[in-house]
C-alpha cells in the first residue's frame, strides 16, 4: 500500500536511477517541471564498460547544468554498503528507474517513502515479455506494436503492480532508435500524472494477470548475421534491431568483421537463383545488393569493407 501523501507545502525529492539516454529525458523532463527536488544516480563511462552497458549515455552534462545532486554507486547491483547508506539516508520519496539493467535491492527499496516506479515495454501485457532486451526483441521478431508499462517497484523480475500503460505502433521504418524515442514521448506523456497520483495516494495499481514469459539477455556476439537460415525480412529486422546506439548486426567478409547499420528491403521478385545466401550481386554507389532467402536486402550504411566487388559474399564464422 502507498503512504500517506505529503503536505501540498513540501517539495516531493524524486531520484532517477538511470544510465541510458532514455533515462535522460526523464530526467530532463522532471526538472523542466519545477515541481520536484530531483537527484540523480548513475554510473561513469569507465563502470560502464566494466559492466557492459552497450547504450550507456553520459549524465555528467546535465547533472552539472542543473546543479543536481548526484551520486556515483560504488556497485551497478547498488548492493555494496556505501550506496544502501546513500539511499538511507536520503529517504526519498519517489525513485524513478530511467534504464539501469540490474534489479534494485530490497534493502533500498525500503528507504523509498512512498514507491519506485520501474518502466518496462514489451509488445504485450506483462507478464509476458519480462527481462532484457525487449525493444530489441520485439524488432527481431516483427512486433507491429510496443507497450511501456510504469510499475510499483518490487525486488523482482519486472512484476510490480501496474500504475499506467502507454502503448505506441511499430512501424516497419522503425529501428532501435526511433523506439527509444517513441518511448520516450509516450513516458514523458504519463509519468507526471502516475507520479501525482503516487505522491496523492490515489494511484489504482492493478496486478499483473498470467503466466511470466522472459526475454533472454543480448550479448554484441549475438549479432551475426544467419545467412543460410534467415529470410530477407528477418535480416533486416535483425539489423534495425540492433543499430546504435547497440553494438550493431555483423558479419564476415572472409576473415574481416563487417557491422551492418541500416538496410533497405530491396524486391522479392528479383532472384539470383545461382547466387549464394550473402552474395552481393549488385553494387549502386557503394550500397552492396545481397542476395537472400525470399528476397534481395541492399546495405546502404555499413563499415568494414573498403573494396568490396560482385561476387564477394559473407561468411559465418
Amino acid at each position: 500500500m502507498l503512504n500517506k501523501p505529503k503536505s501540498p507545502a513540501d517539495r516531493p525529492s524524486v531520484c532517477v536511477i538511470g544510465c541510458f539516454e532514455f533515462g535522460a529525458q526523464i530526467l530532463t523532463s522532471l526538472i523542466e517541471a519545477d515541481k520536484y527536488d530531483v537527484n540523480v544516480v548513475t554510473i561513469t563511462k569507465e563502470q560502464a564498460d566494466i559492466y557492459e552497458v552497450s547504450n550507456f549515455f553520459d549524465y555528467t552534462d546535465i547533472i552539472a547544468s542543473n546543479g543536481l545532486n548526484f551520486y556515483i554507486p560504488s556497485t551497478y547491483s547498488l548492493k555494496s554498503e556505501d550506496d544502501i547508506k546513500y539511499f538511507t539516508e536520503c529517504n526519498f520519496d519517489i525513485i524513478v528507474i530511467g534504464g539501469w539493467n540490474r534489479l534494485i535491492p530490497e534493502n533500498i527499496l525500503k528507504t523509498i517513502k512512498y514507491c519506485g516506479i520501474g518502466i518496462h515495454g514489451s509488445p504485450n501485457l506483462l507478464p509476458v515479455g519480462r527481462g532484457r532486451s525487449p525493444m530489441n526483441w520485439a524488432l527481431i521478431n516483427g512486433e507491429n506494436r510496443f507497450i511501456m508499462h510504469l510499475f510499483k517497484l518490487t525486488p523482482g523480475i519486472d512484476d510490480g503492480d501496474i500504475l499506467s500503460l502507454a502503448p505506441f505502433q511499430i512501424t516497419e521504418f522503425d529501428n532501435i532508435e526511433t523506439l527509444y524515442w517513441k518511448s520516450t514521448i509516450v513516458i514523458k506523456n504519463v509519468l507526471p500524472s502516475v507520479i501525482e497520483s503516487v505522491l496523492t495516494g490515489t494511484a489504482d495499481a492493478v496486478a499483473q494477470q498470467g503466466e511470466p514469459e522472459h526475454y533472454p539477455r543480448r550479448k554484441p556476439e549475438d549479432g551475426q548475421i544467419q545467412w543460410d537460415s534467415m529470410s530477407m525480412i528477418e535480416i533486416y529486422n535483425f539489423i534495425r534491431a540492433q543499430t546504435k546506439p547497440y553494438p550493431g548486426a555483423y558479419s564476415y567478409m572472409g576473415n574481416k568483421k563487417v557491422k551492418i547499420w541500416n538496410a533497405i528491403p530491396f524486391d522479392e521478385t528479383i532472384i539470383y537463383k545461382e547466387a549464394k545466401y550473402g552474395e552481393i550481386v549488385e553494387i549502386f554507389d557503394n550500397y552492396l545488393l545481397v542476395n537472400c532467402r525470399g528476397g534481395t536486402i541492399l546495405l546502404n550504411r555499413y563499415e568494414g569493407i573498403i573494396d568490396a566487388e560482385i561476387g564477394m559474399h559473407f561468411t559465418v564464422i
